[in-house]
């Protein structure tokens, strides 16, 4: 059993300095295991984040066994997925292509959460595209875009919502880095 959470904390775009990291990846995995280890979990966290052609899925070390979402009194009661695979298999016709057991809504401390969490990633564990500047420069910058899109010229990221199950978990629209939002943690 490994456990996944959507962070207590939100960060505009730049992970890079909100994690203290060498890259916007690792800040945002840095920020994963400093809230872990804060509330007490075990193990060491990945943050489900794609940058251009470094995907999410690849980033995160796959396991057999179910995902649980922590929980107040630390026993975990409440799973996401069967296993990893199974995060990246949705069911049924979008939009309503159902893709976890249960939204990743509990943070490390196993409180309720809601909002948006920035992923750059596609239902199926890749990354959105090959464009940092669509990733928030990588999770490096916070800098406002112009327009966010298909069109973006950078200064944008994509993000999930973290009350769904749906495609829309990790993959929902495009908002500008300087909006601060959610992180998943998955437990490696």
């Amino acid at each position: 059993m490994r456990l996944v959470f959507a962070t207590s904390g939100v960060y505009n775009g730049d992970l890079k300095t909100a994690g203290e990291g060498n890259s916007g990846l690792e800040g945002g995995d840095n920020i994963c295991n400093s809230l872990a280890q804060t509330a007490g979990l075990p193990g060491t966290y990945s943050a489900w984040l794609s940058a251009a052609r470094i995907s999410a899925q690849d980033r995160i070390t796959r396991i057999e066994g179910p995902y649980y979402l922590p929980s107040a009194d630390g026993k975990p009661d409440i799973k996401v997925v069967d296993d990893f695979a199974d995060a990246l298999e949705c069911e049924g016709t979008f939009p309503n292509r159902i893709c976890l057991d249960a939204p990743i809504n509990r943070d490390e401390n196993g409180a309720t959460v809601r909002g948006r969490v920035w992923t750059y990633t596609r239902e199926n564990g890749n990354a959105f595209g090959d464009k940092d500047q669509d990733a928030c420069g990588g999770w490096e910058s916070s800098n406002p875009g112009d327009a966010c899109g298909s069109s973006s010229t950078g200064g944008c990221g994509r993000y999930g919502e973290s009350a769904s199950d749906r495609t829309f978990w990790t993959s929902d629209s495009f908002a500008r880095c300087d909006a601060e939002m959610r992180l998943y943690c998955f437990q490696d």
